[in-house]
């Protein structure tokens, strides 16, 4: 009896008696009680679902049960207790749902070059860095405004509207015309000339049925009322081509619209939406000279769904994957663009209306009669 009282004052003490080898059997059983890992499994989706909809393990409570200390028949006094161990500090492993996100380049036909897609998608992202006109440049100009600007601009869309030549020879033409504006002067009177040989530029790089005309020159001159003459024309070339380094292949938003639109789903509304914000928000210049053309393609995007599906989400996984933004790095933008639709939506007589004139059709399903929202979504 008094030496099993010394061996629980001192456990350096050896005891041989029965009490003292039950008392190493349930310290080496605590042991094993606290290096149990507890596993929370999240049965799998086929479907992604949205963030709010989904579940959420932000945080575990233990139950009353699993906080509860261990027992033992045996006193604690005759016990030998590591404390080292703490209930609250066990690891639980949370295995949590993975978002679906949709191949679409599955099935994809050969000219759209599935295998290369993300190198090309790249590619567009370094260069339109380096293209990116200089956020208000504008105000450098010493005789022209940014109402001038945006008058010759509205004049070449519908130039190209009416001459049947692609979206995406009117977005180059633009891209020339600022480009060269940041890096040159420009009197007023000559930047319809400006208009017209970038339009005379991008037609070459991008229309080949128009760059075989042999009197190209010449029908560019005819679409100003022979305001100006060839020679004219020609030496502006030579001019805008030397003033960007012959580098006249800089992407547009429709560089990116079909890659971007089949992730959203392809809705026919939505591309139309998209196709007319991408090209109204070239006519408006100023703030969105500030954003590069995937960052206004991925806005107008999510705007346009913002508009045609108001009770889902805005913003997907795939989108955000495929566009490499996320909703609050477009967010902004996109009030932007709602705040330039409302201005054309709200107004019955229209300074700039060569775009809405194009969309307001019925071979666009009437896409410009949606009524704007008050405000972009706070949250996808």
């Amino acid at each position: 009896m008094r030496q099993s009282s010394l061996s629980s004052l001192f456990p350096g003490i050896s005891s041989s008696s029965p009490k003292r080898r039950k008392s190493s059997t349930h310290k080496t059983a605590l042991k094993d009680v606290t290096n149990i890992s507890t596993f929370i499994v999240v049965p799998e989706s086929k479907s992604w679902e949205p963030t709010s909809k989904r579940r959420r393990f932000n945080s575990y409570t233990s139950t009353d049960s699993e906080n509860e200390s261990c027992t033992s028949p045996t006193s604690t006094s005759d016990m030998d207790i590591d404390d080292s161990s703490n209930f609250s500090d066990m690891s639980i492993d949370l295995v949590t749902e993975e978002p679906t996100i949709k191949n679409i380049d599955e099935g994809a036909s050969l000219e759209e070059s599935p295998e290369y897609a993300d190198e090309i998608d790249n590619y567009h992202r370094k260069l339109e860095e380096k293209y990116k006109p200089k956020p208000g440049y504008m105000n450098k100009q010493r005789y022209i405004n940014s109402a001038n600007r945006s008058t010759v601009i509205d004049w070449m869309f519908e130039i190209c509207d009416e001459f049947h030549l692609s979206q995406k020879t009117f977005q180059l033409a633009v891209s020339y015309v600022d480009r060269f504006l940041s890096k040159m002067s420009m009197p007023r009177q000559n930047l319809q000339l400006l208009g017209t040989t970038a339009l005379f530029i991008a037609c070459k790089v991008e229309d080949q049925a128009a760059a075989a005309c042999s009197r190209l020159a010449a029908s560019f001159v005819w679409m100003t009322e022979n305001t100006y003459t060839v020679k004219q024309l020609l030496k502006m070339e030579v001019l805008i081509l030397d003033k960007l380094g012959y580098e006249i292949n800089s992407p547009t938003t429709r560089c990116y619209q079909d890659r971007f639109l089949r992730a959203s789903g392809d809705d026919i509304f939505v591309r139309h939406f998209t196709e007319y914000l991408c090209n109204r928000s070239l006519i408006a210049g100023d703030k969105f000279l500030n954003y590069k053309p995937s960052h206004v393609t991925a806005a107008a995007i999510g705007l346009s769904r913002a508009l045609q599906r108001p009770s889902e989400p805005v913003w997907t996984p795939t989108l955000s994957h495929y566009t490499k933004y996320t909703y609050p790095e477009i967010k902004e933008c996109m009030s932007d663009l709602l705040q330039l639709y409302k201005c054309d939506f709200n107004s019955e007589t229209r300074r700039f209306g060569a775009v809405w004139n194009k969309y307001n059709l019925p071979r666009y399903l009437f896409a410009l009669e949606k009524k704007p929202i008050d405000a972009v979504p706070a949250h996808q």
